[in-house]
């Protein structure tokens, strides 16, 4: 099977006719490549005031960048602190792929050095304060091409953990525990089913930016469509999803807030083990953590975890 095409590394003249085109008053001197946080796009700084976007050339690259484009201005129009569209080039006369330029925003992604932070907790707070007016607010987005994506809630069938029990990837005793805490999780999942909500559904440490210790933007909308809330925070470390659902709080309920936290534990059962099955994939490490590492957060949180949420995951 053929390698993936990589990122993107664009030539003086590649940026230099980006900017002619779509910004005339930034010097190419004032170009800078960024390091790309995420596995979809190649970064540049043009200047203080904005950053260029290039997908890799792949479907689900080039996919993402489509829906970015139609869901980051309505989460804007909506009053998320996110930064604003400037340009969408999909002509393909300068570049290969279409690509997009965004207003730049300070400060710098919580992934992976600082997301452990305890003096983050005003920022997960801010993001969970971010996503209740991103669901409560956003009650249409257009959508003629069909670009959105479709956020979905999985189950995990018996039959799969016995497959990566037998594999040796989950040991008996963690086996039968994920199993029994499963069971015990569906009916909240099932109660779930009815509520829908406009999602950012990426949601990770590396797509928050925070600067002088606040929140400053959520970025990167390559994955948002209509969804289950309490999707939103299955990509988040589970450590700090207390503080994230309390900042969601101060704004309002979420749906079906009476059993919120057992949809949210499930949630990240189903995302620890789905990712242990794409363990030789590179983008499976995602801000340094290895799939095995979720299932170890799941445990430690099961260890020691706020009161709150003791009834859904001892």
């Amino acid at each position: 099977m053929e390698d993936e095409p990589g990122f993107a590394e664009l030539s003086d003249a590649q940026l230099d006719a980006i900017i002619r085109r779509h910004l005339p008053d930034v010097a190419l001197e004032s170009v800078e490549r960024l390091p790309s946080t995420g596995v979809v796009n190649s970064i540049y700084a043009l200047g203080s005031r904005y950053v260029l976007r290039v997908p890799r050339a792949t479907e689900e690259a080039l996919r993402d960048t489509h829906t970015e484009v139609v869901a980051a201005p309505v989460a804007r129009e909506a009053g998320l602190r996110t930064p604003a569209l400037i340009a969408f080039d999909e002509s393909c006369a300068l570049l290969d792929v279409p690509f997009t330029i965004f207003e730049r925003v300070p400060g710098f992604s919580l992934a992976p050095a600082t997301m452990d932070d305890p003096s983050n907790a005003p920022i997960w707070r801010d993001l969970g304060h971010e996503l209740a007016i991103l669901h409560m607010r956003v009650e249409t987005c257009a959508d003629p091409k069909g670009w959105l994506d479709q956020p979905g809630r999985d189950e995990v069938p018996a039959p799969f953990l016995d497959a990566l029990s037998s594999t040796g990837y989950l040991s008996p005793d963690l086996r039968h525990w994920l199993g029994t805490l499963l069971d015990r999780l569906q009916p909240a999942v099932h109660q779930a089913r009815t509520y829908r909500r406009f999602l950012h559904n990426d949601a990770t440490p590396s797509n928050v930016i925070a600067d002088k210790g606040r929140f400053s933007a959520l970025i990167d909308w390559g994955d948002a469509g209509w969804g289950h809330p309490a999707l939103e925070f299955r990509c988040l470390p589970l450590r700090v999803v207390p503080e994230v659902l309390a900042g969601y709080r101060q704004v309002g309920p979420l749906d079906g807030d009476d059993n919120a936290e057992a949809r949210i534990v499930h949630d990240h059962i189903v995302t620890a083990l789905f990712y242990a099955t794409r363990a030789a994939e590179p983008q499976v490490q995602h801000w340094g953590r290895p799939p095995v590492g979720r299932l170890l957060e799941i445990l430690a949180f099961a260890t020691d975890h706020p009161d709150d949420w003791a009834r859904w995951i001892a």
